[in-house]
């Protein structure tokens, strides 16, 4: 996996990484708010498979807090 956004280089432990590309080549990896600015699309589809507890241990490891309190 890549640890960083290869669109604005921002680190694996400062936001979370998505790849953009299809499975079976080499991984291209963009942090969300990229993706959201470049590919909405691709944006919204990802953020529609995203669970509660998904979004919850993202808060927490990302933002350091939970979003529920």
């Amino acid at each position: 996996m890549a640890g960083k956004c290869e669109k604005c280089g921002v680190s694996v432990f400062d936001r979370p990484l998505q790849r953009i590309n299809e499975p079976g080549v080499n991984g291209i990896f963009w942090c969300e708010p990229c993706i959201k600015e470049n590919e909405p699309e691709l944006y919204n589809n990802l953020m529609e498979d995203v669970t509660p507890v998904e979004k919850e241990l993202k808060d927490i490891f990302y933002n350091g807090k939970s979003s529920t309190k």
